[in-house]
């Protein structure tokens, strides 16, 4: 909602002169798009949590990881051994958490976060929302890619690839 100085500030931009020979119902209108943008913004900014610079041309990314939006029916044990998961793949493949939750797309951290993904859907079995907290509050429909990707065999979870023994030791070491 806008506060008092946000419905000043709109009041006065609609008394501005090409807004002034708005009948009443037009700025009404007006004053509910504004509002709803207003709103959207917000709503837009709470759910981005990456704030990105540049810094020596090299890209640093500060991710929020929190468990705050993980689904009811994700136990506590559930969080417990995925952050484990999480932790190994990231060990095994030298990737650092802030790393394997942000946007980068390196070969080693996509490989990670794969790994991750299908570890994780297939020992909790949990919905693929609450396996995105773990990777970094990613859409389900990636999380639905790197499982069809192993599935299918394709990209990097080609046959032969060694990705295929990375993942079975994770596996074990559970």
């Amino acid at each position: 909602m806008l506060n008092q100085k946000q419905s000043k500030e709109l009041e006065q931009v609609l008394n501005f002169t090409p807004y002034a020979d708005l009948t009443d119902r037009e700025k009404s209108i007006y004053l509910v798009a504004a509002r709803n943008g207003y709103n959207l913004g917000l709503n837009h900014k709470k759910q981005l949590e990456r704030i990105q610079s540049k810094e020596f041309g090299k890209e640093i990314v500060k991710v929020k990881y929190v468990h705050k939006n993980f689904s009811k029916s994700t136990s506590a044990e559930a969080l417990e051994i995925g952050n484990l998961i999480v932790d190994k793949v990231c060990a095994l493949y030298n990737v650092s958490k802030e790393d394997f939750v942000s946007i980068k797309r390196l070969t080693p951290i996509v490989q990670a976060r794969s790994i991750a993904i299908n570890i994780i859907k297939e020992v909790l079995n949990i919905s693929l929302n609450s396996i995105s907290m773990f990777i970094g509050k990613r859409d389900h429909t990636t999380m639905i890619h790197h499982i069809r990707m192993k599935h299918n065999k394709k990209h990097i979870w080609q046959d032969g690839k060694r990705i295929w023994e990375d993942y079975e030791e994770i596996k074990k070491s559970l």
